[in-house]
């Protein structure tokens, strides 16, 4: 709040969402829009003030956050690996315990690491992505895999967009 009298008080319009408390105690969120009136010398002299009930909305991004943070914990401790790779780069956005345990990998080295490196062969890597790319589900596909120290082994996987 003290931004918002700072920049009004300076004769600058202020934009932001306010957290308020209604007169029967509840909590409710305004979009709003300070704009100050100013005299002949430039001083403010009166607002105008816009304001917009986003209570809805933070209610909802709230659920949102708890239910996205529920997912991320099932995500992070479940016994089966879990990986989200953005397509464009094949940049690593989510990695679970079990995938790391699996290529024996950290979470630090994870982020650094590009997939392709963990197929035995480059060009099944190069199909599967492909596939996705071009909107087709990869389900249930056996893979020779590889960790970085070249012990293979099998594993059955599943791949498509999330986007």
């Amino acid at each position: 709040m003290a931004n918002l009298w700072d920049t009004i008080q300076q004769g600058q319009s202020w934009e932001g969402e306010i957290r308020n408390r209604s007169k029967d105690g509840n909590l409710y969120w305004v979009s709003s829009t300070v704009v100050p009136g100013l005299d002949a010398s430039g001083k403010p002299n009166q607002y105008v003030a816009v304001f917009t009930d986003i209570t809805e909305r933070k209610q909802t991004e709230s659920r949102l956050q708890i239910s996205e943070a529920r997912m991320r914990r099932l995500l992070e401790i479940s016994p089966i690996a879990v990986t989200v790779v953005r397509v464009r780069d094949s940049q690593l956005m989510f990695g679970n315990q079990s995938l790391y345990a699996m290529f024996q990998i950290s979470a630090e080295q994870a982020p650094q690491m590009q997939p392709a490196q963990f197929w035995q062969n480059p060009q099944e890597y190069a199909d599967v992505s492909a596939s996705v790319q071009g909107g087709v589900n990869v389900i249930n596909r056996h893979l020779a895999l590889q960790t970085l120290t070249q012990q293979h082994f099998s594993a059955l996987a599943s791949f498509f967009l999330l986007e």
